[in-house]
C-alpha cells in the first residue's frame, strides 16, 4: 500500500505529531490564564510583604545596636532587681 506522505492531507506525516503537540500548548495556555486570573492567596503574599518590610529594618537595627540595647537592659535589669528586694 502506498504512503500518504507530501500529500496535501498529511504533509510529511507530521500533522498527528503538530495537532497532539499544540493541543497540549491550548492546555498549558488555558491554565496560564486560569493561574494569572486566581487571586486567592494574594492577600497573605501581601500582608507577608508589608511585616517583612517593617521587621527586616529593626532586625537590622537591633543588630547595629545590639551592644547598645543589651547595655540597656542589664541597667534596667539591675534597677527593677534592686527596687524589688527588700532590704533587711
Amino acid at each position: 500500500m502506498k504512503s500518504q506522505r507530501g500529500t496535501a492531507r498529511e504533509p510529511l506525516g507530521l500533522t498527528d505529531g503538530r495537532e497532539a503537540h499544540m493541543d497540549q500548548l491550548k492546555r498549558i495556555g488555558k491554565m496560564l490564564k486560569r493561574l494569572h486570573r486566581d487571586e486567592r492567596g494574594a492577600d497573605m503574599v501581601e500582608y507577608i510583604l508589608i511585616v517583612l518590610m517593617i521587621a527586616l529594618p529593626l532586625l537590622g537595627v537591633a543588630i547595629i545596636f545590639r551592644n547598645e540595647i543589651a547595655s540597656m537592659v542589664k541597667s534596667a535589669w539591675g534597677t527593677i532587681r534592686g527596687q524589688s528586694e527588700i532590704p533587711e
